[in-house]
């Protein structure tokens, strides 16, 4: 068994501090149980939903620093490599032992190859890891995602 840092009971403390995983766990509960949110909150979620990427792209820009990213390309290659090589011939051969056929297949493959999401600089950030490593591989991988995909796709 692997041993990490840091004591489980903190790690669950962090894990219940987490603002996504309560969105996601009353999403859920809302959407089973059918209860409205209410247009104005519906309304405001959108503009802060709206506003959320162009924040994260201008701190992504501003955390860039182009001689980083020579200086980290064995890092960044070898996470760009994980994200649009291996990982959609892993997605390959697991929805085709689940069983999943036509569109389904196509968008699991097609999203096991896009590139690193904003999502892993804002955990980065927020857990104080190396943010400049994460917006390089962030940049690396969003660069060959434009050969990686279009292959990913042509071979669909």
């Amino acid at each position: 068994m692997f041993k990490l840092g840091g004591k489980i009971k903190n790690s669950l403390k962090s894990l219940l501090r987490f603002p996504s995983l309560w969105a996601l766990i009353l999403g859920i509960l809302f959407n089973f149980l059918n209860i409205s949110i209410g247009e104005i909150i519906d309304i405001s979620i959108n503009y802060l939903a709206a506003a959320t990427i162009p924040l994260i792209m201008i701190f992504l820009g501003l955390s860039l620093q182009f001689k980083g990213i020579k200086k980290d390309i064995k890092s960044t290659s070898l996470v760009a490599f994980i994200k649009l090589i291996i990982s959609p011939v892993l997605a390959f051969f697991i929805l085709g032992f689940l069983g999943f056929s036509n569109l389904e297949y196509s968008v699991g493959i097609i999203e096991a190859s896009v590139h690193c999401s904003m999502l892993m600089l804002v955990l980065a950030i927020d857990n104080e890891l190396e943010f400049k490593l994460t917006a390089n591989c962030i940049v690396i991988s969003t660069i060959f995602s434009l050969i990686t995909i279009p292959v990913v796709m042509g071979i669909l």
